[in-house]
């Protein structure tokens, strides 16, 4: 599956699950609104939304809800992105609460269920982690905000931050991070560390719902050190019981698909 689109590996790898959030770090918006738009291309009727906090996203593409599930700016997004804009070019919705600054806050999980209620035959994108742009994360005690409507979990990583050293600058709650993985504050981060992590029930497997479908898509594969460091992280991955594993690049602002290793694609 070298060089597919993310849509379709989540199609073949993920059959019949609408409902997708992401979660951990290092390109979680990226990823989630690269898929949100290949699915509105595709026809699909698609929404984005997040659990947790955003920013406000800019660009005639988007058409932004901000209020309750049934208010009248989130249902306009909503018909908006059904309709496309006067050009008729399919917009994405981006549904959210208020918040300050260029943010936007996230639904509560009773919340996402009126979403979900509200429009059953639409894909929802859900953003349900944060951190801080760092490229790789561990969750604190209430994260991260799944909910229980979620078919499937990303757990999306940074590559950049695998062979720096564990502090604030590559990883958001290193204390955590240290905790889960035994890598001391100040060491360096290898593969085994990220594969730990995602693989505890602590850290990636943490929150994900009873029957939902967990994957793990690695951001910044450029260049051949990128990929091997990728390959190594993916085995010990898929050895630690993962699905699937799948390795990304960005490409023309849009997430390409480079390898999939597990799910039969090996």
């Amino acid at each position: 599956m070298e060089n597919a689109s993310l849509l379709t590996v989540i199609r073949q790898m993920l059959p019949g699950r609408q409902r997708i959030a992401l979660v951990g770090a290092g390109g979680k918006t990226t990823t989630g609104y690269s898929l949100a738009r290949e699915l509105a291309e595709d026809g699909e009727r698609v929404i984005f939304t997040t659990s947790t906090h955003i920013f406000y996203p800019a660009g005639r593409e988007f058409a932004v809800g901000v209020g309750e599930p049934e208010s009248p700016p989130v249902l306009a997004a909503v018909l908006a992105g059904e309709k496309g804009d006067t050009h008729q070019r399919r917009v994405l919705p981006v549904l959210a609460r208020a918040a300050a600054g260029r943010k936007l806050s996230g639904f509560s999980a009773p919340e996402m269920l009126r979403v979900a209620a509200l429009w059953p035959e639409h894909w929802l994108i859900i953003e349900a982690d944060g951190s801080k742009g760092r490229p790789l994360k561990a969750p604190g005690d209430h994260e991260p905000a799944v909910g229980p409507l979620a078919e499937a979990v990303l757990y999306v990583a940074g590559l950049r931050g695998v062979g720096r050293h564990l502090s604030e600058e590559s990883v958001h709650r290193p204390e955590r991070f240290s905790q889960l993985t035994g890598l001391p504050l100040g060491g360096t981060i290898r593969p085994c560390h990220v594969a730990a992590l995602i693989r505890h029930p602590a850290g990636g497997l943490k929150h994900v719902p009873p029957g939902a479908a967990h994957a793990v898509i690695l951001t910044g594969t450029a260049g051949p050190e990128d990929f091997l460091m990728a390959g190594a992280l993916a085995r010990c991955l898929l050895v630690a019981g993962e699905d699937m594993v799948v390795l990304t690049d960005l490409v023309a602002e849009r997430v390409a698909v480079k390898r999939v290793f597990g799910g039969n694609a090996v």
